[in-house]
């Protein structure tokens, strides 16, 4: 109903007004996050710049130092030594100057670099207020634009319904005109309808009075034409019309499946068909002997109790419809609706015989009475209008089409022209009935023009009713982007107090590293003087093994992360625990929802940890069981199918398999000595030097090294396989 419109939303303008609002309501609060974010990055970049800087004057610190301890160690004279060592003092002082002036213009340029991130905040956050001024601006030319549009289509719309009007009107006055003549009753002439040998299909055979067609299980040997039906079992009639009123009648008997209707002159007829009236096809078919439908675009389901065994088909030429009826029950089936332009041919397709169904012949009827019993029942329903223009509106929301999907539909649609009573049977009833039937559908015509008048007025005022909506739309995004300003002022005060903060957190951190990296360069002074004497033993093999212990005591020391299992990449059948250190194959699938980012059908998964620089290490227990997968993977890696682990796929692991096969998975693999198949498994990254190397940490051995050119974020990667006949059950784990 048209009344519907108003009560399921303010209409397609208003909506494209909500939307626009909202969407810019979310990228102001998705910039604000970005702008938060940028300026926490620049100055988390300036900090580590700050650190770096305190790690090579800590560095040069201990180089200093190591020097000092190293001439004091050199034997001089008493004299001499003291000379030297008041010189030292000397120059240590001087370098103490230095380092002070250094760290005195490093803070202020630190400063400075704060300053001008609050002022490129400033500036970002007046851009921002700015944008959202010129959106205001454009939102309120669109919708002027938008109603404009709306305001032309409506009265197009507006138009055609009075014009429609006005047919109905014309209609009446024809329905007056032949109440007025003495016989009510239009003699119709019956069409001689023959089937055209030429057309048919070779898999058809006709009967000799062109009368009759069924299928004829072969294909026939017959002259290729381009008027000939092929693949597709059709035939035309020989007659066609281009004007005037014509009404034949076909007996499909018990058949199961057929096509019956018109088709125009220029339709394909090679090759596979589609049956509808943008073809060229205006048909009605039976499909399985229960299921009846109009063939088109979208395709009509008709509902009935019995399957038609003949059918009437009533063509006006002039008035644009085509008429198909059940002749035994008298009753209409279903009418098509369009102008026609061409010159129509009768359309037959008896279809295929399957499992001995469907072999009765589809026959063109012969009359024995040449008077048309024609009572015609004109009904013109807007019932459903409101919805189709309420359904229309959706339009709006992306670009302002009002009534577009409506204009692209022949308005005649709705209007409903049945001849029930069509027949070719001798007069049965008496010429008063007739009359009065004929007033009745006078009657209704009449009503049916008041109601679409009353319609007609309702559609004008709901053009009103949108009209004022959409103004208060308008107002209300503007108090939206209004809001939005007052955020933005908000967040200008909290991104100013968040880099103050971010300062203080950041100098403590900088005196932090200070005294850790002190305390780094004093224990590599330790492991340094260990080195030297390492170096002047001759047991070359112990010292090989205690460098191995020093790499891994130093990677732990200086590079340990803290590693966590990421849950979205997980394999559905792994078993993370709560503290996502460690994973198991569960053995079922659990009911998590898929993910592109989830490892199928392998069953590995991801550190929630990245790293695109730097050095890191972390060390898994990997205890008795037999088979596993370490190592890493980088971003981009495909994580459904059968995955090839190597480096060429961005996988850098290490595996063992059935307890006795341990290799690592370059290209191509190496077999690893199987003395060395760990318990505990030490990995060390250190991603700028391109290097992935694993150890023993039970005999503090170094297994592998990949070398390699890192160009992507780089992730932990974990495969506790699968557990087969009992073995293989125990967890991989993340030490801490």
């Amino acid at each position: 109903m048209l009344w519907s419109y108003e009560s399921q939303g303010i209409g397609g303008l208003v909506t494209s007004l909500q939307f626009a609002g909202y969407m810019y309501f979310l990228a102001g609060s998705l910039i604000l996050s970005y702008l938060g974010y940028l300026i926490y990055s620049r100055v988390e970049e300036n900090v580590g710049d700050q650190i770096g800087s305190c790690e090579d004057q800590e560095e040069k610190e201990g180089q200093k130092s190591k020097l000092t301890l190293d001439s004091e160690e050199t034997p001089t004279e008493e004299a001499k030594k003291d000379l030297d060592g008041y010189s030292e003092e000397k120059n240590e002082e001087n370098e103490n100057d230095k380092i002070k002036k250094r760290r005195n213009r490093k803070n202020k340029k630190r400063r400075n670099s704060i300053q001008e991130e609050r002022e490129a905040s400033e500036k970002v956050l007046n851009e921002l207020i700015c944008a959202i001024e010129r959106t205001r601006a454009e939102i309120y030319r669109s919708a002027e634009t938008k109603w404009k549009l709306i305001e032309n289509q409506t009265e197009c719309l507006l138009n055609l319904i009075e014009q429609e009007i006005t047919e109905l009107k014309s209609k009446s006055v024809q329905f007056e005109k032949i109440l007025e003549t003495d016989d009510p009753i239009h003699s119709l002439q019956a069409a001689d309808v023959t089937l055209d040998p030429d057309t048919a299909s070779p898999w058809l055979i006709l009967s000799e009075d062109g009368k009759a067609v069924r299928y004829a299980n072969e294909r026939q040997h017959l002259p290729d034409s381009p008027l000939r039906f092929d693949p597709v079992i059709s035939v035309l009639g020989l007659k066609s019309f281009h004007s005037g009123k014509h009404y034949w009648e076909v007996d499909t008997g018990d058949k199961t499946d057929w096509d019956l209707g018109v088709a125009k002159e220029s339709v394909r007829r090679k090759g596979m068909l589609m049956l509808s009236p943008q073809n060229g096809y205006w048909t009605l078919c039976l499909r399985e002997g229960s299921h009846v439908r109009a063939c088109g675009n979208p395709t009509v389901n008709l509902s009935m109790n019995t399957k038609p065994r003949k059918v009437g088909i009533f063509l006006d030429y002039d008035g644009g419809f085509l008429s198909f009826y059940d002749v035994s029950s008298r009753g209409h089936l279903y009418t098509f609706f369009d102008t026609f332009t061409e010159k129509l041919y009768p359309y037959f397709n008896p279809f295929i015989t399957y499992e001995d169904k469907n072999d009765h012949p589809l026959k063109i009827c012969s009359f024995s009475a040449v008077t048309l019993q024609c009572t015609v029942l004109v009904h013109r329903d807007l019932g459903g209008f409101g919805a189709e223009f309420n359904s229309s509106s959706s339009s709006l929301r992306y670009g302002g089409q009002i009534f577009s999907s409506m204009f692209q539909r022949n308005l005649r649609s709705s209007i409903n022209i049945g001849v029930p009573n069509l027949s070719l049977a001798p007069e049965q009833s008496s010429d008063e009935e007739k009359k009065k039937l004929l007033l009745k559908t006078h009657a209704e015509i009449q009503k049916t023009v008041a109601d679409q008048q009353n319609k007609l007025e309702l559609l004008r005022k709901e053009v009103e009713s949108i009209k004022n909506a959409a103004q208060k739309e308008i107002m209300e995004s503007g108090k939206m982007l209004d809001e939005l300003i007052c955020i933005i002022e908000q967040t200008r005060v909290q991104i100013i107090g968040m880099i103050e903060r971010k300062q203080q957190s950041d100098v403590k951190q900088v005196t932090d590293k200070i005294g850790q990296l002190t305390l780094d360069i004093q224990e590599l002074e330790k492991r340094n003087g260990d080195i030297e004497q390492l170096l002047k033993t001759e047991d070359h093999i112990r010292f090989l093994q205690c460098k191995t212990n020093y790499l891994l005591s130093h990677h732990s020391f200086s590079t340990t992360v803290d590693i966590t299992l990421d849950l979205k990449t997980a394999h559905q059948k792994l078993i993370l625990s709560s503290n996502r250190k460690e994973v198991r194959f569960g053995g079922r699938r659990l009911s998590l929802r898929d993910s592109p980012l989830q490892f199928d059908p392998v069953v590995a998964v991801l550190g929630s940890e990245s790293f695109t620089s730097g050095k890191h290490y972390w060390e898994v227990d990997v205890g008795d069981k037999t088979d596993w997968n370490l190592g890493v993977a980088s971003e981009s890696i495909n994580r459904k199918g059968n995955v090839k682990l190597n480096p060429d796929n961005g996988y850098w692991t290490i595996w063992l398999r059935n307890g006795n096969e341990f290799e690592a998975l370059s290209s191509p693999s190496m077999a690893l000595p199987l003395s060395l198949k760990p318990q505990k498994v030490g990995v060390f990254l250190d991603y700028d030097e391109g290097q992935l190397s694993f150890y023993n940490l039970e005999l503090r051995c170094h297994l592998y090294t990949f070398n390699a050119n890192f160009t992507e974020k780089l992730y932990p990667y974990f495969c506790p396989f699968i557990v087969y006949d009992g073995k293989n059950s125990a967890p991989l784990i993340i030490s801490n």
